[in-house]
Parts: structure tokens; C-alpha cells; sequence
């Protein structure tokens, strides 16, 4: 192959990469999502819900791999964190995050685009699932009780570490005494003893001073 070629195959990718964003991007504007570059957030008053596009740095040459992260974070964690409610959260830092192949086949998914043909294909793969799984799934945790209910059932989506600190986040927001003190046992029991330590003893100290009359009500 020589250069002129390959610089074609590189300018057909990016287009058909650009055309993909953009076609993706009016659908999910039909649930209120807005883009900002690779990325979609949609915002509720509870919660931040994040899609965003994702490219491998191993893609073939004259291609490019993409898969789709999607991410949810309450307010109150974000909160918590000091970080501004009003922006959205990237989507690695969501404490419950997952890819696209989560809601297909449970297993990882991408797809090549080279041209527009392929970039069709892709989209139309991508629509199907965030559109038949992904946004009845996300439209289920816009709250924080929807959130916390979702914590409840033991499902983890993201870092156990990150679940277990929102949890705790939401339950103390919600005011849910009798359940306080046993998850914050566990999280004693188990997150200090771990390579987490040091996250762990910061997020205990400042819970405990952020909640400390949620705490008190609870243990009384």
C-alpha cells in the first residue's frame, strides 16, 4: 500500500468515524442526552448518566475500533467529592459504570469502522442495543433511591470499592438509619485491610464528618 493510499483509508475512517458521532448523537438527543465531543450526558435533578464513544489504541491501520461506555453517578457523590453537580462526570469516574457488550452478550464488543458502510453497520448494532437495553436500563437510576435500590440487590457494575462508598453516600442522604451502621461495618471490615487502605481511611474520616448526625441517629 502506498502512502496515497493509506492517507485516503485514514481520511475515509475519520470521516465515516465523524459521520458515526454525529448520527449517534441525534438519536440519543431524542432521550435528552447532549454531546460534548466523544462523549453524552443527560442530566436528572438525583444523577448524571454519561455514554460515551470509546477508540482502541490497537486499531488496524485505516480503521477505527470503538465501543461505547456508559456511566452513572448520583449528585450526592459528586457532592461529597466537592465536584460541581451542574457538570457532568467523566465516565471512568462514575462509581457505576459498564460497556455495551454488558448489555449484549456480556461480554466485550467493538466494531471497526473503515468507511460508511461499516460505520452504517455500526451504528445500527450500537442503536439496537442502547435503544432496546441500554436507555430502559439507564431510565430505571435516575434517582438516587433508584440507585441505591439497584446497590441493593448486590449487582456491581464498576469497582466493589466504588459501589460500597456510594452506598453509603445514599444512604446517609437518605436518611435510612437501620441500614447505616451494617454497611458501614462491612466497609470497616473489609476495605482497610486491603491495598485500598489509604482510600479507604479518607473516605472514612470524611463520611463520618459529613454524616456524623446520620450516623448518631442511626446508632441510637
Amino acid at each position: 500500500m502506498n502512502n496515497a493510499e493509506c492517507f485516503n483509508k485514514r481520511v475515509d475512517s475519520d470521516a465515516a468515524f465523524k459521520w458515526f458521532l454525529r448520527e449517534l448523537n441525534v438519536s440519543l438527543r431524542l432521550f435528552k442526552f447532549k454531546r460534548k465531543g466523544q462523549s453524552f450526558a443527560r442530566e436528572f435533578s438525583d444523577s448524571w448518566q454519561v455514554i460515551n464513544v470509546q477508540l482502541s489504541a490497537f486499531s488496524q491501520r485505516g480503521e477505527k475500533s470503538l465501543t461505547l461506555n456508559f456511566g452513572v453517578c448520583s449528585k450526592a457523590n459528586l457532592r461529597f467529592q466537592d465536584k460541581d453537580t451542574s457538570k457532568p462526570p467523566l465516565h471512568y469516574t462514575c462509581p457505576m459504570r459498564f460497556r455495551i457488550g454488558w448489555l449484549i452478550e456480556g461480554k466485550d464488543a467493538w466494531w471497526a469502522i473503515r468507511d460508511e458502510s461499516s460505520a452504517q453497520v455500526a451504528l445500527s448494532e450500537t442503536l439496537a442495543a442502547v435503544n432496546a437495553k441500554g436507555i430502559p436500563f439507564l431510565d430505571a437510576l435516575t434517582s438516587g433511591n433508584q440507585i441505591l435500590h439497584l446497590y441493593n440487590t448486590g449487582k456491581v457494575l464498576g469497582f466493589e470499592i466504588d459501589r460500597d462508598e456510594e452506598r453509603l453516600i445514599l444512604l446517609a442522604e437518605a436518611g435510612a438509619g437501620q441500614q447505616i451502621p451494617e454497611r458501614l461495618r462491612e466497609y470497616e471490615a473489609r476495605w482497610p485491610a486491603t491495598g485500598a487502605a489509604d482510600r479507604a481511611s479518607r473516605f472514612l474520616s470524611h463520611f463520618k464528618e459529613t454524616y456524623r448526625t446520620a450516623i448518631v441517629c442511626a446508632d441510637s
